[in-house]
């Protein structure tokens, strides 16, 4: 069970990762599209 707790947490924290590298990214376009 604590594997499977590890391997859940892992996966939560590379998707928020993910969706705040996507955050920044489009705050980054925005930026470059509204210089």
């Amino acid at each position: 069970m604590e594997f499977h707790h590890e391997r859940f947490v892992l996966k939560k924290y590379f998707r928020n990762f993910a969706r705040s590298k996507d955050i920044n990214e489009r705050n980054c376009i925005t930026k470059t599209n509204f210089k």
